[in-house]
């Protein structure tokens, strides 16, 4: 079965290209416009997704907020999660980090670098997966 990404993002535009881009590299997708409707759709997913790409500045709730919500659920906790940001703030971008983001990408990206960080982050979890 293929991963399964959540795409947690406002712009209309750039869902569209992720989905195609991810689709394209045999992932499946799910996407949502903000925070709230990634904890709604976080909690009714079986299986969950493999990993979270989540924008930073969205109606509602925005990243950094919803992070930390999903890091309080311990079914959550162990799903990888990239920030995928037009926000380049240094204290952002150090905030991310502290909170235990697994990465952070700057918009607009490099499709191989995001590719390539998304194919890590899954296969690394699911290796930590294997020995629990």
């Amino acid at each position: 079965m293929n991963p399964k990404i959540l795409i947690v993002e406002d712009d209309q535009k750039i869902t569209f290209n992720l989905e195609l881009m991810l689709k394209f590299n045999d992932y499946n997708t799910i996407a949502v416009k903000d925070g709230i409707e990634a904890i709604d759709t976080l909690s009714k997913l079986d299986p969950l997704p493999d990993l979270i790409l989540c924008d930073i500045l969205m109606p509602r709730m925005g990243g950094l907020e919803f992070f930390q919500e999903k890091l309080k659920k311990q079914e959550w906790k162990h799903i990888p999660f990239i920030f995928l940001t037009a926000v380049t703030d240094s204290n952002e971008t150090q905030l991310a980090r502290d909170l235990g983001a697994d990465d952070y990408i700057v918009k607009p990206f490099n499709e191989k670098t995001l590719l390539s960080s998304i194919a890590r982050l899954i296969n690394q979890n699911k290796g930590e997966n294997n020995q629990d």
